[in-house]
């Protein structure tokens, strides 16, 4: 557990910042030993030792050209913040769990989006970005909650890739991870009140400790994933985006935190010039064998019930196009 001290240093000259930390209310004739020193214009320190559910009192001490001022002693309860938004569970657990809207004056706003989402779509955010918060094996994930701040335009995976918002690994992403595209940093990051948020595609098949670069396994193409049953390990897109729209597979785990159209996720009634025909949902996965990609649903013509559409999955040239919905993940 951690806490993080901020304050404002408007010194010009060099200044030597003394913490000092204590149960008790600290008072600047009975100083206790300093907890950290710092010299070099900090404006914030983190005390890894804070114990959760601890109140402690914290004073600074500012020293330039030999006078030294004291701060007020300032008392802290330390409590456990994961990230923007609520900490309580409302629907499940920590394994797989939703937690429900961040607050608006907590959300992030357009402007701090990295600037190639933006250049994407320059027109999309108009207002700070709504968000619901999720628990899932033990880490933060946050997802678009306003539909109409959904990306709207269809892109594709290459150009995701070629703008860092693919794997969220910070390099170019796995070996044979990007074809014959160039390698690309894959960085994209939202950096908010402190903590940094991975902008990153959901994975579509595999789970966090699978490399989502890999040889695609041939029967699976074109099927639902339903009728496959060695498919048994959950991934994000069942997990996240299921529950987004007002259908149910099989092999949903949890309850919908969403009533939204299933129509967001695939449609079997489309004419060939509609957007995101013939692609689904763009995921993290790429082919190792070959040069394709991941889509799970599916927009077409071909009917089909919605809650199949909504499963399929697709092996797809890196340029075809599909609908992308982003996951943010909260670095610990």
């Amino acid at each position: 557990m951690s806490f993080t001290l901020r304050w404002k240093n408007p010194n010009v000259i060099s200044t030597v910042v003394k913490i000092y930390r204590d149960v008790k209310d600290i008072t600047p004739s009975a100083l206790p030993e300093p907890i950290a020193t710092l010299s070099n214009g900090e404006t914030e320190w983190r005390d890894t030792t804070a114990t959760p559910g601890a109140t402690y009192y914290y004073l600074l001490t500012v020293t330039a050209n030999g006078k030294t001022v004291a701060s007020s002693s300032q008392k802290y309860t330390i409590e456990i913040k994961r990230g923007i938004g609520p900490m309580t569970i409302l629907n499940g657990n920590d394994r797989l769990g939703f937690m429900g809207a961040v607050p608006y004056d907590e959300q992030w706003l357009p402007s701090q989006m990295p600037q190639a989402f933006l250049a994407m779509f320059p027109n999309l955010l108009t207002d700070r970005v709504a968000l619901y918060k999720f628990t899932r094996n033990g880490k933060i994930y946050y997802m678009l909650s306003n539909t109409s701040q959904f990306p709207n335009t269809p892109v594709d995976w290459a150009s995701l890739y070629q703008a860092g918002l693919v794997y969220g690994t910070g390099d170019a992403g796995p070996e044979n991870g990007h074809g014959t595209l160039p390698a690309t940093p894959q960085d994209a990051k939202i950096v908010h009140k402190g903590d940094t948020y991975i902008m990153r595609l959901p994975r579509g098949l595999t789970t966090s400790s699978e490399s989502p670069a890999y040889p695609f396994v041939a029967d699976y193409n074109g099927k639902t994933h339903d009728e496959i049953a060695s498919l048994t390990n959950p991934c994000e897109y069942n997990d996240l985006l299921y529950t987004m729209v007002n259908e149910v597979p099989k092999k949903q785990r949890w309850a919908n935190w969403a009533a939204n159209s299933y129509t967001y996720l695939g449609q079997g009634t489309l004419g060939t010039t509609a957007p995101y025909f013939g692609g689904g949902v763009l995921c993290m996965e790429h082919d190792t064998a070959e040069d394709r990609v991941l889509h799970r649903g599916i927009f077409n013509n071909a009917g089909g019930t919605p809650v199949s559409m909504i499963q399929r999955i697709n092996y797809l040239s890196p340029t075809t196009k599909g609908r992308y919905y982003p996951i943010f993940e909260l670095v610990e």
